[in-house]
Formats: structure tokens, C-alpha cells, sequence
């Protein structure tokens, strides 16, 4: 007569033993992503096993049958981001150039505390660049970081090449924003930029948390008003002669750089127009205004309480105006256009 007892057998994970039965079910999971040293990420892609049914597969999870003394492996990919994922921006098309490459770096030191865009180690009298395309018009904000040894040495940011922004020294994350004019694509641009002498191998910048809001046009037939297209709460009325008046419009064209604005126009000679708030002061008005008519014959003109304040003539541009309100209680404001 004899007792038999089935053999048990090694199953060692990352160094650590465990003993199980001939054919007993194991189940191994590990995490699919971690972050190592702070550096570099490494994913899970997969492992193998000898002695173990199946001996392979894909994934962090693994099931498997014990046939034997198991070595189990992991198998890990390291750096798998893209530049466009590192930065936080993957529907934008990210390219990047010159000296030195930027890459991706994971690190818990980014904004995200996940990863980052950064180049390091830019030589003399080069230049390294991580670029992106957008369509504006529109508005791109991102972070930005430097540590710099050199007063040669600049992170610049760039707007259709030409220059929007400058780090130099060391810089922790910095936000910043920045407004892309006109309709159509556009190049912004993040470059490291080194002098004749003096760069240092461990020179680095970083990129990171890049988000872009493109501008769009209202919808068909949209009327603002007064309020919406000068972006304040007022009484507002409009008096005037003739058939024309002040009316608030919208923009039709991404090559306009306001979302919205009062106009008049087709005023007929010795005719005019005017818009009119009331306003509790004291206080300081700022507006913008902008004209375009005969010079010194016809003009626009602000009142405050009837009185004259100031006014713009022939072809002017958009321009800041400021007027200050003197007293307390209500005043009436006017801007009023005048022909000959």
C-alpha cells in the first residue's frame, strides 16, 4: 500500500517564489503602465512562462495551468508616447527638428504630473524646434519650463516665425496664451536657440498641457445685441436722420479680429447718427471706435452729458479711447456720427 501526493512545484515572479500544485490555475496581474525613476514610462505589453499552459500571451493579466517549475517574464515596452500625447494635444500634428530632437520624457514632474514635451542638450550656435499646425483664427495656451546656463541660450515661442515669447534662465511652469490672427493654417513654434559658445549638455526645456481653441463664425443670420457686440450691460438707444442708424453686427469672415461691433453707415449729407448709454458715474469709459470718412468734414464724436469729449476723423483704425466721468448719479454717453 502506498500514499501518493501530487508534487507541487516553483512558480517565481520578479524574484519571489510561490509553490502550487501540478495543473493548478494561476492568476498574475500586474499593473499595464507605470512610471519609473520618474523618467521614462514603461507598458506591459505581454509575458511568458515555461513550464505553464499557455506559456506566453499579451496583456498585464495573465491565467495560466502549472506543468512544471514556472518562470514567469513580463514583458514591458518603454517610451511609447508620442509627441502629440506627451503634450496633451493629439489632434494637432506635432513635428519636430533641427540639432537635437525634442522627445517625450514621463516624468511626475510635469504639469500633469504624467508626461512632458523637452529637449535637452542643444549645441553651440544650433537650434532645436517642436512644431505645430493650427488653423486659426484662434487662441493656443500651453506651460512652458527652462533650465538655461547660459544668457545665449532661449527658449522662444513663434507665431509664423516670428518671435512671441522668451524664457531664458531657469523657469519653473509657466502658463502662458497666446491669440493667432487670420483665417487659414498657421506654424507655432517652441525653439531652444544657442549662442557662438556656452551651452551645456544638461541645458533643457519643456513643453507641456498645449491646448488650442480655434475661432468660428456665428451662426447664419445671427444678430447680436447691443450688449452682446459691445460685451456690456447697458441701456442703449439709437437716434438718427434719415434711413441709417447705429446697428450691432456679427462677424461673417474668420479675418475679422472681433467677434462682434456696433456700426453705421449710408448716412446721406448733413445727415448723422447716434448711439446713446446711460452710465452711473464716477468713473472712467474705455472703448474701442474706429472710422472711415471725409476728413475734418465728416466725424465721430463722444458727449457725455452733452458736453464734447473727443472724436476721430478720415481713415482710423480700430483705436482705445478713454473718458472720464466726473460726478455721481447717471449720465447719458453718445457717440454720434456726423456728415456735412
Amino acid at each position: 500500500t502506498a500514499n501518493w501526493q501530487r508534487a507541487k512545484f516553483d512558480v517565481t515572479v520578479d524574484g519571489e517564489t510561490v509553490q502550487y500544485d501540478y495543473e493548478a490555475t494561476v492568476t498574475l496581474v500586474r499593473d499595464p503602465a507605470v512610471v519609473l525613476n520618474g523618467a521614462e514610462k514603461y507598458v506591459c505589453t505581454g509575458w511568458t512562462a515555461t513550464n505553464a499552459s499557455p506559456e506566453c500571451g499579451d496583456g498585464a493579466s495573465a491565467v495560466f495551468k502549472v506543468l512544471g517549475d514556472v518562470e514567469f517574464a513580463w514583458l514591458w515596452e518603454t517610451n511609447v508616447v508620442t509627441l502629440a500625447e506627451a503634450v496633451d494635444a493629439q489632434s494637432l500634428a506635432w513635428t519636430t527638428g533641427g540639432a537635437v530632437d525634442w522627445a517625450p520624457q514621463w516624468s511626475g514632474e510635469a504639469v500633469d504630473g504624467v508626461d512632458c514635451a523637452f529637449v535637452r542638450g542643444v549645441p553651440d550656435n544650433a537650434n532645436s524646434s517642436l512644431c505645430v499646425e493650427v488653423d486659426g483664427p484662434g487662441e493656443i495656451s500651453f506651460a512652458w519650463s527652462s533650465a538655461l546656463s547660459s544668457r545665449t541660450t532661449k527658449l522662444q515661442v513663434l507665431v509664423d516665425g516670428v518671435v512671441a515669447g522668451v524664457l531664458t534662465g531657469t523657469n519653473d511652469w509657466a502658463r502662458s496664451k497666446l491669440s493667432v490672427t487670420g483665417a487659414g493654417s498657421h506654424e507655432v513654434s517652441w525653439r531652444v536657440i544657442t549662442g557662438r559658445s556656452g551651452a551645456n549638455p544638461a541645458d533643457m526645456a519643456a513643453l507641456d498641457d498645449v491646448a488650442w481653441s480655434a475661432q468660428q463664425l456665428p451662426p447664419d443670420g445671427y444678430i447680436p445685441t447691443f450688449d452682446e457686440a459691445l460685451g456690456t450691460n447697458l441701456s442703449w438707444r439709437v437716434e438718427g436722420d434719415g434711413n441709417a442708424n447705429w446697428v450691432a453686427v456679427a462677424r461673417t469672415d474668420l479675418s475679422e479680429t472681433r467677434d462682434a461691433w456696433a456700426v453705421v453707415k449710408g448716412l446721406g449729407d448733413s445727415q448723422g447718427a447716434s448711439l446713446c448709454a446711460r452710465v452711473f458715474g464716477p468713473g472712467v469709459l474705455a472703448f474701442d471706435w474706429a472710422v472711415s470718412c471725409e476728413e475734418e468734414y465728416d466725424w465721430l464724436e463722444i458727449d457725455v452729458d452733452g458736453a464734447f469729449c473727443d472724436y476721430i476723423t478720415g481713415d482710423v483704425a480700430w483705436t482705445r479711447c478713454e473718458v472720464e466721468i466726473i460726478g455721481e448719479g447717471w449720465h447719458t454717453v453718445t457717440w454720434s456720427f456726423v456728415k456735412d
